[in-house]
């Protein structure tokens, strides 16, 4: 009564079977849904009516386990992390739970977190702006910079509410995990962060991200002056300037305040209240930074002088710091000049003129090999700057003295684990998914082996399909309603629980959906799958 064609589409022919489950799972740890998956999958098997099931399976096969997990999975959470701590001593975790049993705090690390911090962590970076889009959780990486300048994790926590409790948690939770508190947090102007940081950690130097506060110029400036070009220009200069001192900085802005008339602009107002959050200026004594994401280079670097002390420098930085380097040794040739020598006791002095920045003092003492500079970038970054190097290329020095490299941008600090760390790391615990990945693997190496040898292809076919043959015969193929465990495991890393100790994520908005029993039981999980609550019956 039905066509050859249409066959394939019957429901009794139908089934979502394990290789669909595995492309599924694929998907959604890729962040591709059940659709784009399906698609993917019959352009790999050919046309639809290979596919053995339909676009609207694999839809009803993920809203089901959505369904499933729906109400375990804040549970869930809990016991994968516990295994995992269970089997990596250096991983660490800690939550917190409301009156009603939710959870509403979390923070985690591992081992390699940690060492990145022992390495790294004189500066970190706090960012409070990603919002989960389900749970309306803030997302919270610790992140750092390496020495290649690249972005590096120290740990992230989920918080339920951007206040000061919850900030001032998470911040003695890192510090339980860290050992100790870094000398330099970098955030935005969260009033609730400020607060915690100056509570939790009084010893570390506070600096508001000049990222988050210059992109909000534009929309603070009154409309005539929204176009304005040289506004900009000016006051880039003026907030972005490494070598001014506090005073100088104050005047400067009082005076471009006056000339375009926005002294009593609040949003201005309230930013030079805040100046020792985030100008430079006030920051010239303290190690910073203000990018995270530099792309390190694995070329070799190109030489732009003849120095030696460049060759020098190009050996022990990573590429990627030596590019900085480089251009304040060039600098020290084409931008410096002397304008005045003279001893001080013990100590040199030279008065460097820096045709971009202005004037500066270098002590030198040779049998020490003792140098500083005023505008203090060795401090603030620890690299030289250009002012030393003028003064260190006409004392004919070959090489950076040995006291002014800072192991955290060398080559040789770079840090690594050892395959037996990794081991340890992963508490020597196969993915679970690994084994069906594996055959996948072997079948893609048949295909590429006979691929474009017509002979080569139709033997592969029979051996292949005779195997397929020969195991579906020994096997017994359990559908997901019969074999939903092992799906959770290969997905979460843990099985449902049984009984949960913790209700849900706490959320800002939570309710619940009640039904009668009289609404079907499909409609009862399409709404669970919309709206991500739980359903009650009444």
């Amino acid at each position: 009564m039905v066509s050859a064609a249409s066959r394939p589409f019957m429901k009794n022919k139908r089934k979502v079977s394990k290789i669909h489950e595995m492309f599924l799972i694929c998907g959604i740890k890729a962040s591709v849904g059940p659709m784009r998956t399906f698609r993917i999958y019959k352009e790999i098997v050919g046309t639809y009516d290979k596919v053995g099931c339909t676009s609207l399976d694999f839809k009803n096969w993920r809203r089901d386990l959505r369904v499933s997990v729906n109400g375990s999975d804040a549970h869930m959470v809990l016991d994968t992390f516990k295994n995992k701590k269970d089997a990596c001593d250096g991983f660490q975790y800690f939550y917190d739970i409301d009156g009603e049993n939710q959870l509403k705090r979390l923070i985690w690390t591992d081992k390699s977190s940690v060492m990145n911090y022992k390495m790294f962590g004189e500066a970190v970076s706090f960012d409070a702006t990603y919002n989960t889009n389900r749970y309306k959780m803030i997302f919270t990486p610790f992140t750092g910079r390496d020495n290649h300048g690249k972005s590096v994790s120290f740990g992230a926590a989920l918080i339920s509410h951007e206040d000061m409790e919850s900030y001032s948690w998470v911040l003695e939770k890192f510090v339980e995990c860290m050992g100790n508190a870094p000398r330099l947090i970098i955030t935005d102007q969260d009033p609730g962060l400020k607060k915690a940081v100056a509570a939790s950690w009084p010893n570390t130097r506070h600096h508001f991200c000049m990222w988050h506060i210059t992109m909000k110029v534009a929309e603070k400036l009154p409309s005539n002056l929204t176009k304005d070009s040289g506004f900009k220009t000016e006051f880039g200069k003026i907030v972005w300037c490494d070598f001014e001192e506090p005073d100088t900085f104050e005047e400067k802005w009082t005076t471009l305040m006056d000339e375009y008339d926005l002294g009593g602009n609040k949003w201005f107002s309230d930013m030079f209240e805040d100046r020792t959050f985030w100008i430079p200026a006030y920051f010239k004594d303290c190690y910073t930074y203000r990018k995270l994401n530099h792309e390190d280079e694995s070329e070799v670097p190109m030489m732009r002088t003849k120095l030696d002390i460049e060759e020098h420098a190009s050996k022990i930085y990573t590429n990627t710091m030596f590019k900085d380097v480089q251009e304040e040794i060039e600098w020290s040739i084409l931008g410096c000049g002397m304008t005045n020598m003279y001893s001080d006791e013990e100590d040199n002095v030279h008065i460097i003129r820096d045709n971009l920045n202005g004037e500066f003092t270098v002590r030198y003492v040779k049998h020490e090999d003792y140098l500083s500079c005023s505008c203090k970038l060795f401090i603030r970054k620890g690299i030289l700057c250009r002012h030393i190097f003028f003064v260190i290329r006409n004392n004919d020095m070959k090489k950076i003295p040995e006291k002014y490299i800072c192991s955290r941008w060398c080559k040789s600090s770079r840090l690594s684990l050892c395959g037996t760390e990794l081991e340890e790391h992963n508490g020597g615990h196969p993915n679970p998914m690994s084994h069906s990945f594996h055959f996948f693997k072997v079948a893609s190496d048949c295909i590429a082996h006979v691929k474009g040898n017509d002979q080569l292809s139709d033997q592969c076919l029979l051996d292949l399909e005779a195997v397929s043959q020969k195991y579906a015969k020994l096997s017994n193929t359990h559908s997901l309603t019969n074999n939903k465990e092992s799906v959770f495991e290969d997905l979460y890393g843990c099985a449902p629980p049984e009984k949960r100790s913790v209700a849900a994520f706490c959320r800002e908005t939570a309710f619940e959906v009640v039904v009668t029993d009289a609404i079907p039981a499909r409609l009862q999980r399409l709404v669970a799958f919309k709206t991500g609550v739980g359903v009650v019956r009444s």
